[in-house]
């Protein structure tokens, strides 16, 4: 017993030293960066990033056991202009985790290795019990602009979306509502034309693979009419379904007015009508004493036998432009005010009518200095899971509470 407390005691020691080593190493590599870049400005060479810690809890009744996690977050982009037109950039992010998650589920460490890129660019340097130090690469690009055409090739973010949350445009590059930390969001391994026939109007073709040699490929084309700007896109998404939709955002007098639709059909099924309809529309306005409202409704066409039978499918499985949801309804609501020109607050909500269940996360931000920033971070969960074993059904309800403490420092 003895020993295995002092075991444990030494575990965490090790992260506790091996954590302040990548924050010093961090910060004097970063200040040895941002020295090189004011001398590298005149050879366009431009260096940015940030470095955060956050401490996380987790609980599903207050008064239950607290697991408790932190998490050093060091992010770094690089990109360099040798001439007009003509740019190479590469971003990637070290994360240093430490915690009872990973004592807990030994086996999630595997994850984070995971890539769905065609080309492996997630790493895993170390990693014990309860820490693991993990670096992820997910921009590398060349980038190149002559006339009205840019061609880009490599790691990079495809960003066809047009509403705050939910996304059936973004084919490339879908992501969760609720990883609020990872702001700049996945990347895909592609090659992406695009051609400025005007100040109104846009091509663009895209094609990427991803970690098993599956080619998704698409075009979109963006224009103005009616003093709105539309978008249609088609394609083809993991050589398993073909895509067709819709975009569009204005105005509505003073408020915004933004939506997206697209139907898969399974490749296989290209002769019948059994596809999948994914639609959002969303309205978002500002009033005059700052405080700001956005409102979506996201419509999931579920495919057969498509559901989550725990909490942890909920919020952790990976999404895509076709499965938005778990549910087939989503109302989201979302609010922020700035208190004072140093502190900002946000509280968003979803509603979940097939769970009966909701999502309430607020949150506040205090700017320390200019680049310096205290936030904190609280979402809550509520829920109920039907399940069907046999002839027998019942429903499983479901609690959980996640609050985030975070210090982040942008350089």
């Amino acid at each position: 017993m003895k020993s295995a407390v002092f075991a444990k005691y030494d575990i965490c020691r090790y992260c506790r030293i091996l954590a302040g080593a990548l924050i010093t190493g961090c910060l004097m590599f970063s200040e040895i960066l941002i020295a090189q870049d004011t001398i590298s400005t005149a050879q366009k060479l431009k260096v940015n990033g940030y470095l955060s810690e956050m401490q996380s809890v987790m609980f599903s009744d207050v008064n239950d056991e607290w697991i408790n996690d932190i998490l050093i977050h060091n992010r770094m982009n690089f990109s360099y202009e040798p001439f007009n037109g003509f740019i190479a950039a590469i971003e990637f992010r070290n994360r240093l985790m430490a915690g009872q998650t990973l004592e807990l589920s030994p086996g999630s460490k595997k994850n984070y290795e995971m890539d769905n890129g065609l080309i492996p660019m997630q790493w895993n340097i170390s990693g014990g019990r309860s820490y693991l130090l993990n670096t992820s690469v997910d921009r590398a690009y060349i980038d190149y602009t002559i006339n009205k055409i840019n061609i880009r090739a490599g790691r990079q973010r495809i960003n066809w979306g047009q509403c705050f949350a939910f996304n059936p445009n973004d084919i490339f590059n879908t992501y969760s509502f609720f990883d609020f930390d990872y702001t700049e969001r996945p990347g895909s391994d592609a090659v992406r034309l695009q051609y400025y026939g005007s100040a109104a109007s846009t091509a663009e073709l895209a094609v990427s693979a991803d970690s098993a040699g599956k080619i998704t490929a698409a075009g979109l084309y963006r224009f103005n009419l009616f003093s709105y700007d539309f978008q249609i896109i088609a394609g083809s998404v993991h050589e398993q379904d073909y895509v067709a939709g819709i975009g569009w955002s204005g105005n509505i007098r003073q408020m915004g007015f933004r939506g997206e639709a697209s139907y898969f059909l399974a490749h296989k099924n290209f002769s019948d009508t059994s596809g999948v309809f994914v639609a959002v529309a969303g309205i978002d306005y500002s009033f005059s004493n700052s405080i700001s409202l956005q409102l979506e409704v996201l419509y999931n066409q579920l495919p057969n036998g498509y559901g989550i039978k725990s909490f942890q499918q909920f919020y952790g499985l990976p999404l895509s432009a076709k499965t938005l949801s778990f549910t087939p309804w989503n109302f989201l609501l979302s609010a922020s005010y700035p208190l004072t020109p140093l502190i900002n607050t946000g509280l968003s909500g979803i509603y979940y009518p097939e769970l009966n269940g909701f999502y309430l996360g607020p949150n506040i931000g205090y700017s320390l200095k200019d680049n310096v920033d205290l936030s904190f971070y609280y979402q809550y969960f509520h829920g109920e899971i039907k399940q069907q074993v046999s002839s027998q059904s019942f429903s499983n309800s479901f609690d959980f509470n996640l609050a985030f403490l975070r210090l982040k420092w942008s350089f």
